[in-house]
């Protein structure tokens, strides 16, 4: 009863997008068992998927002292192809000058690719590299550092995401790669946001008006914050 009440007196009140981020983590980590199909959350938007996307390549190249972890931007000519892509059958083309993943959708990518890379590191070495140069490993390729664009489209209930422009698989374990501060080896043609290698020209976050962790995202945050705990209560 007392964590209804104070579900509900932050619904009136409203609080701080941080208060917001903190109270989503802490939640979200108690139920990370549960399986993600059994929670019913939004769909999402690509603008937001890829604001989210961004916000999880820097936390990791930040864990894992990743200098080059390009920001990756929209691409319409990806998008072009996978419209064009059978669900049903192998595609050649992939893994040459793109790669792909599966998503059940837009939103909260950024807990999924968390759950996901939990189970990853339980695979195998060998299985992991039959699955990243015959198929692909999903939501694990959202964090390969010299993608620099990604195209998505809703096939079915799915989505759908490309990612260029290097056909070749990146994992941090055993990997041949060079270290250091996030953002310090962006090579010509890119300059450091906030430890992500963007595309010189493109603003950064912080002349985008997008921190961390933005204002306009904390409605959603609360409402997720609201819906796990109105499910698990």
């Amino acid at each position: 009863m007392m964590i209804k009440t104070l579900l509900l007196a932050l619904l009136l009140l409203g609080t701080s997008s941080k208060i917001l981020e903190n109270a989503g983590k802490a939640i979200i980590g108690a139920v990370g068992d549960v399986q993600e199909e059994s929670i019913p959350l939004p769909f999402g938007t690509p603008e937001e998927f890829l604001v989210e996307v961004n916000q999880a390549r820097r936390d990791y190249a930040r864990k894992h002292n990743i200098p080059n972890m390009r920001q990756l931007v929209w691409s319409e000519d990806l998008v072009k192809i996978a419209e064009k892509l059978d669900m049903e059958v192998n595609w050649p083309e992939a893994r040459v000058s793109w790669r792909y993943c599966n998503l059940d959708r837009y939103y909260g990518i950024a807990v999924t690719i968390r759950n996901r890379m939990a189970f990853h590191k339980m695979m195998p070495k060998e299985e992991t590299l039959k699955f990243a140069t015959t198929f692909t490993l999903d939501t694990q390729e959202l964090l390969v550092p010299m993608q620099a664009k990604i195209g998505c489209v809703k096939k079915g209930e799915r989505v759908l995401c490309l990612l260029g422009p290097t056909g070749s698989y990146w994992y941090p374990e055993g990997s041949v790669r060079s270290e250091g501060a996030p953002g310090s080896d962006c090579g010509e043609g890119y300059t450091n946001n906030g430890g992500l290698c963007a595309l010189s020209g493109i603003k950064s976050d912080e002349e985008n008006g997008k921190g961390e962790i933005s204002e306009s995202a904390a409605p959603d945050l609360l409402y997720v914050v609201v819906l796990l705990m109105a499910y698990f209560l």
